[in-house]
């Protein structure tokens, strides 16, 4: 039995979208070659395809994340493989300075010694 064609609506960022036509049984990838094909701004690896608010990974299917006919997928421009990593935030430099914390105490009794 061939696999059930179903169409979905796939909306970019910039707010145009296109249908596309593929099997259900279909791979998230074989969805983006498809995508890829329609539009030329973005090769298939740099596509990032967001559904119910879901980033939708390459290997699994459209009937997996129960995405049936006239559904809408979002589609941004993400990271090519091998992109720069996330910049890493330091701690350096965070060191306290509670062992300061009575430095303006020192000498707080001068004067004050018994006279008479």
């Amino acid at each position: 039995m061939e696999d059930a064609k179903i169409k979905i609506v796939v909306r970019q960022s910039s707010g145009d979208q296109f249908d596309i036509e593929i099997g259900a049984k279909a791979t998230v990838m074989e969805l983006k070659e498809e995508c890829a094909k329609k539009q030329e701004a973005m090769a298939a690896g740099e596509m990032r395809l967001i559904f119910k608010g879901k980033i939708l990974k390459d290997e699994m299917t459209l009937d997996e994340y129960k995405i049936t006919d006239g559904m809408t997928i979002h589609l941004v421009k993400g990271k090519a493989a091998g992109g720069q990593p996330a910049a890493a935030t330091s701690d350096a430099g965070a060191s306290t300075t509670a062992s300061n914390a009575g430095a303006g105490a020192a000498g707080a009794g001068i004067g004050l010694g018994a006279g008479a």
